[in-house]
């Protein structure tokens, strides 16, 4: 007879690729078309987006919010404008990141905002996206996620574009941290000219080809195994 630990030790072997016990970034340097074809690809839902961008000074034009469903405008917990700050180019601004069952609360330079609703703990997905114009950086550093460090995308010059994917956010709690940066030369960019984003999805990446072909070749040593016990 074929022993249950013989077959749960094929499909650890198998799934072991799959299941991951700490966060992993699976896609870096993504364009904008890179990560349009990326988001396609899921299978799932967007959740909300934490961004900073340098806004328009002077008019109370928000730069700091937390974005929701519907429509993932600046309506939620972001509050009609009164998210102004004055931008100092090249000087970082730190960030957190939390859920704690189903909030989501984001906070940065004086702002902070909760997203409470049952999606969030559905969350398990990142992505982290950086836009620049002419003669500007947009940049995270210092990514830390639940204790695992990780490497941000970074945006130069005229329609710069870059993206980093984070999958298998822990199902429990999370708290990531981190910072921003937006630096420029000559004029201030206005607007979403020059921004960063954190999208949160509830999301399944296709599987590569090779997780596939293991899995088949781990269901196809149960079959071999099975044939065997029952001939002994």
């Amino acid at each position: 007879m074929l022993k249950r630990s013989s077959i749960g030790l094929v499909l650890a072997l198998a799934i072991g690729g799959v299941a991951h016990a700490a966060p992993i970034v699976t896609q870096t340097n993504l364009s904008d078309s890179g990560y349009q074809s990326y988001v396609a690809s899921l299978s799932g839902t967007e959740i909300a987006v934490a961004q900073a961008r340098i806004g328009r000074p002077g008019n109370r034009d928000y730069e700091i919010g937390l974005h929701i469903p519907p429509n993932f405008t600046n309506d939620g917990p972001l509050a009609g404008g009164s998210t102004q700050r004055n931008w100092i180019s090249d000087r970082p601004v730190s960030f957190t990141l939390s859920r704690t069952g189903d909030d989501l609360t984001f906070t940065m330079g004086g702002y902070s905002a909760t997203y409470t609703n049952d999606a969030v703990s559905e969350l398990n997905l990142l992505v982290f996206r950086a836009a620049s114009t002419t003669n500007s950086t947009a940049a995270f550093s210092n990514l830390v996620l639940n204790g695992t460090p990780l490497g941000g995308p970074s945006a130069t010059g005229e329609n710069g574009r870059n993206s980093t994917v984070v999958e298998g956010i822990d199902p429990a709690n999370f708290t990531l941290t981190g910072r921003v940066t937006l630096s420029w030369t000559g004029t201030q960019p206005t607007g979403s000219s020059l921004a960063v984003q954190i999208k949160g999805f509830d999301a399944v990446a296709v599987p590569e080809p090779g997780t596939l072909a293991l899995f088949g070749t781990a269901l196809l040593g149960i079959g071999l195994l099975r044939r065997r016990a029952g001939k002994a």
